[in-house]
């Protein structure tokens, strides 16, 4: 498979992921949905737009778009629950994403992915303290972990190196969320039994 073929299947199931989500909360409503979490998507992705177009990666301008859409769709639907906190962490993270951006394209990748990977504790955290499996997919971190995978071989095929370790470490706390829920389910079956 070409690095374009695989950049674009990776398009294509980052857009999937952010679409579902606004049509999950449009379907059944914003409650559990954070507000500060969706701000800080939407730096990411605001982020990646950028990248994307000095770095010239195609799918991952597309898909970040096409994501940025289905963000602002989402965050318009919260937009009665963004609070204080939320318009901090947007505030901070666009101001880090913007010094990082100056200083370097190489940073602003790194920053991104870390506020990536943080975004992904408070499900960790859930599953390890809480030991609640209550409002995780386990298909939707399967697919994230597809996902960055397959956003890892893009950027190494395209010799987008930081892109591709960041995705890496994304993706290793997308399999984190996989294998703890599937675990808690497990367990949560077995005592049941």
């Amino acid at each position: 498979m070409g690095s374009s073929l695989v950049g674009w299947v990776a398009a294509a199931l980052s857009v999937t992921m952010m679409v579902a989500q606004a049509l999950r909360i449009r379907r059944t409503g914003p409650a559990g949905v954070s507000p500060s979490t969706w701000a800080i998507f939407l730096v990411i992705y605001l982020y990646w737009v950028v990248y994307a177009t000095l770095s010239g990666l195609v799918p991952l301008l597309v898909s970040s778009c096409l994501s940025l859409v289905a963000i602002v769709v989402v965050l318009a639907q919260v937009r009665a629950r963004i609070d204080g906190r939320a318009a901090a962490v947007f505030a901070a993270s666009t101001v880090v994403v913007a010094l990082a951006l100056v200083a370097s394209a190489e940073l602003a990748v790194w920053l991104s992915g870390g506020l990536a990977v943080a975004l992904r504790f408070p499900q960790i955290r859930q599953l390890v303290v809480a030991r609640s499996t209550i409002g995780v997919s386990a298909v939707t971190w399967a697919v994230a972990t597809v996902m960055n995978a397959l956003w890892v071989v893009y950027g190494i095929a395209e010799q987008a190196f930081a892109f591709a370790a960041v995705n890496a470490a994304i993706g290793t706390t997308s399999f984190t969320v996989l294998a703890l829920t599937v675990w808690r389910a497990h367990t949560a079956t077995e005592s049941v039994a």
